[in-house]
This record gives structure tokens, C-alpha cells and sequence, in this order.
């Protein structure tokens, strides 16, 4: 490898590197990326803890899809 073409390499990573540091962003405020403070939910001994979200069905064993209708004959 050429002197020129190392050159070329630490340079070009450099700049690489300086542009990244230059334009990363870090949050000043310390907020979630959402915008909204993060919220506590109390826990209670004995209580079962609320579903964060919906629970999805058990559809069980793979059914194939019914066979589509035969297309007419012209």
C-alpha cells in the first residue's frame, strides 16, 4: 500500500470520525424519548400486576387457508 493511499485511509477515517462526533446528539434534558416522564405503578404484595398490554389468542396448530373458488373459463 502507497504512502498516498494511508494517507488517504487516515484521513478519510478521521474525517469519519469528527463529522460523527461533531453531529451525535446526546438528550440535555434526561427525558425519555417519548417526551413524558416515566411513571411508577405501586406493587402490592398479594395483588396480581395489572397487563401492560393486550394478551394475543392462542390460535393453536397451523390450519391452512381454504382453497379460493376456480376462475371461470372464458
Amino acid at each position: 500500500m502507497s504512502n498516498d493511499a494511508k494517507l488517504g485511509l487516515v484521513v478519510g477515517l478521521g474525517l469519519v470520525l469528527t463529522i460523527g462526533l461533531v453531529f451525535h446528539r446526546r438528550d440535555p434534558s434526561g427525558m425519555p424519548m417519548n417526551g413524558r416522564e416515566p411513571t411508577a405503578t405501586p406493587f402490592l404484595p398479594g395483588a396480581t400486576p395489572a397487563p401492560t398490554s393486550t394478551p394475543t389468542p392462542e390460535y393453536g396448530p397451523f390450519t391452512p387457508a381454504a382453497e379460493p373458488p376456480p376462475l371461470p373459463a372464458n
